[in-house]
């Protein structure tokens, strides 16, 4: 049996704005936006979330908590949808992360 002990901790201030707008104008039947950004902190005592998470010193637990792997500081992610007509619907998603942390 695999028992995980390591710890990690998530925290983030995340803000998104969105927009459904009906016939903005000719041509166009609706628009659908949406922009989203989070500021976080993934901290954990491995490297990668997706192993088991064990302490290295059993005496002291938390003494290599560190960035995560997948800690990333800033992510900005923008998508939208144009309806037109004749049932066609175009869409598009973007985002753009700040670079993982170095080991």
């Amino acid at each position: 049996m695999l028992f995980p002990s390591g710890r990690s901790t998530f925290n983030a201030f995340e803000t998104s704005l969105r927009a459904n707008v009906r016939n903005p104008f000719s041509g166009v039947k609706g628009l659908n936006w949406i922009v989203s950004y989070s500021l976080s902190r993934y901290l954990g005592s491995a490297l990668d979330s997706d192993f088991i998470n064990t302490a290295i010193d059993n005496n002291h637990p938390t003494a290599s908590l560190g960035p995560n792997g997948l800690d990333r500081t800033h992510q900005f992610s923008f998508g939208g949808t144009i309806d037109l007509p004749g049932y066609i619907r175009l869409g598009a998603v973007g985002h753009i992360y700040s670079p993982l942390p170095q080991a």
